[in-house]
């Protein structure tokens, strides 16, 4: 895209990027969620969601000083410098122990669980080896006619949803001309910017935390802040009170990161088995994205029809989310993948 010269090429570099987005947004969260011990795999499965906010920010910083008539191919152009960063670090990468144990690698599949489990734990690596060869691979159209898989499926698919239309991309999209309205027009890219950092180093801080307190306790916390925070954002907004509308909006992005900007990416390598993580993954990612595009061509008119009631279906749907993973959701921590999935089997059956 930096070196297009017609629009056609910038569109072409979009959908190609877009393609390349949506394999990752499945691969990785799946990959760490495999490597991990069961002790940290929230904290490593965290990595994914850090990268990417990490990743928005830094877009948002390069862009102020380089997103002008003469300088917005180099920011298209810095991409390539950090895809060569992971295509590098990638073949030094080992795949996942199940990988090579279903290809009847064992030598590999003992490097591979050694380099990510330190210590060595020969009982763990032997029940590993059991889980990963009584599975077989499960397509999306298996997964989707498998009964005894629409619970986890369900609560997957739903946080994804939650995810987007808990209205933060239309903030992230749009906070300029939010906070335009709501009168700090002179330092709104600043104060957008802000936002971005905010989002990551809470979201940052869930390595810490999602360990501590579960992946439930975080989802709680979080889908409540948002909501309470989206009915102070709607009070302010319309009695033009300027300061705490942006502590509002802050404090919104704070528990978006460490609820469900994180945890819906976990969460799938722990509720499905190994086998299903893949067709899993690609049906709630699937779902996350047209969640995402719905929110993006609709965040505009709901300002325009509903003024500065415009938090409003947001907050609704916070209230919705909350009330589903108290009830939904079960916690997951410091279990290995083949206990949870069980335990979920069991209510799938009863329910």
């Amino acid at each position: 895209m930096g070196l297009a010269n017609i629009v056609e090429l910038v569109i072409v570099g979009r959908f190609l990027i877009g393609i390349a987005s949506g394999l990752s947004t499945v691969a990785a969260p799946g990959y760490l969620g495999e490597i991990a011990p069961a002790r940290i795999r929230g904290a490593i499965g965290s990595l994914h969601p850090i990268s990417l906010v990490f990743g928005i920010f830094m877009a948002q910083v390069l862009g102020i000083p380089w997103f002008d008539a003469n300088n917005w191919r180099l920011l298209f152009g810095f991409g390539v410098i950090t895809t060569t960063i992971q295509f590098v670090g990638l073949i030094f990468c080992y795949d996942c122990p199940s990988f090579y144990i279903k290809q009847n690698d064992t030598n590999y599949a003992l490097e591979s669980y050694k380099t990510f489990n330190s210590p060595f734990n020969e009982e763990e690596f032997k029940k590993l080896s059991e889980e990963s060869r009584s599975f077989t691979h499960v397509s999306i159209p298996q997964l989707l006619r498998t009964k005894i898989a629409y619970r986890s499926l369900v609560i997957n698919v739903l946080l994804q949803m939650f995810l987007q239309f808990s209205g933060i991309n239309g903030v992230f999209f749009f906070s300029t001309i939010i906070f335009q309205q709501a009168g700090n027009s002179d330092i709104a890219t600043y104060v957008s910017m802000g936002l971005g950092l905010t989002n990551f180093l809470f979201t940052l801080s869930t390595v810490y935390f999602v360990e501590k307190f579960g992946r439930r306790s975080l989802l709680l916390v979080g889908t409540i802040g948002q909501a309470l925070c989206s009915i102070l954002i709607v009070i302010f907004l319309n009695f033009s009170i300027n300061v705490p509308f942006v502590i509002a909006i802050y404090f919104f992005i704070a528990f978006f990161a460490i609820g469900l900007g994180c945890i819906p990416w976990i969460i799938t390598s722990d509720i499905f088995p190994p086998n299903a993580v893949p067709a899993a993954g690609s049906v709630s990612v699937t779902m996350n994205w047209v969640s995402n595009f719905i929110v993006a061509i609709t965040f505009q008119s709901m300002v325009g029809g509903l003024g500065r009631l415009f938090f409003l279906p947001y907050m609704g749907v916070l209230i919705v989310a909350s009330v589903f993973v108290y009830f939904m959701c079960r916690e997951t921590k410091g279990k290995t993948p083949g206990y949870i999935v069980n335990i979920v089997n069991q209510e799938n059956e009863n329910a």
